[in-house]
């Protein structure tokens, strides 16, 4: 944890200086590009963070900016009593409204998606055998969130092209949710329950998708 608030306060302390350096270029340099090209590859944010999206923004004179950016991920998730192997994609298009040199506004909606197969497990007690046994459902399942955020950042380009940006807070709120479990196999759970139980799951994913960014950083080119 040292480590990335280290890495962060150096990060910092790297960008502010732009604000002078590229005082004079950023928006005569945003003003003569049509397009920009870039990736999101660190922050304090668990969406962009795990997917690292790609974005395709276009210019529109000097006071906006309108883009798509799109990311996925596949990896391994646990829980106390349940693992899966899920996919998480990151798809959003999003506006900068930009108010001088380079502070803009954020306005972006994403489309958030968990998916993946998960494994319950849980101990009964088999009163024919006496014993406690293993049950477990299988199941698969899909927490998917459309999310609106709103966000405060600074964006400079270089006279050669090069764009550093980076988003010092993103807030964001759910635009509306689904949450799906298909149960695939029973062995001694109640199915009812088993349902609830990763119903709970997805919620959590969901909220994962909600969560607040700070200093989210962008590396991209303009032409």
């Amino acid at each position: 944890m040292k480590i990335k608030l280290l890495a962060a306060l150096m990060i910092i302390g790297l960008l502010l200086p732009l604000q002078n350096v590229f005082a004079g270029s950023t928006l005569d340099n945003r003003d003569k590009s049509s397009f920009m090209v870039g990736i999101t590859p660190w922050g304090f944010h668990v969406p962009s963070l795990a997917t690292r999206p790609v974005t395709f923004g276009l210019y529109v004179g000097k006071v906006l900016m309108l883009g798509v950016e799109s990311g996925e991920i596949s990896n391994k998730q646990s829980d106390k009593d349940a693992e899966s192997t899920a996919s998480f994609s990151n798809q959003g298009v999003y506006a900068r409204l930009f108010t001088g040199n380079s502070f803009n506004f954020l306005f972006a909606v994403h489309q958030r998606t968990w998916k993946g197969e998960a494994t319950m497990t849980k101990s009964v007690y088999n009163p024919l055998t006496f014993q406690n046994e293993t049950a477990y459902v299988t199941a698969d399942i899909e927490a998917s969130a459309k999310i609106g955020t709103f966000g405060l950042g600074n964006q400079w380009i270089t006279d050669t092209g090069i764009v550093i940006g980076i988003d010092w807070l993103a807030l964001s709120g759910q635009l509306g949710a689904t949450n799906k479990v298909t149960i695939k196999t029973n062995s001694g759970m109640d199915s009812t329950q088993a349902k609830d139980d990763l119903r709970v799951f997805n919620d959590f994913l969901n909220i994962v998708s909600t969560l607040p960014g700070f200093f989210i950083l962008q590396l991209g080119y303009a032409f």
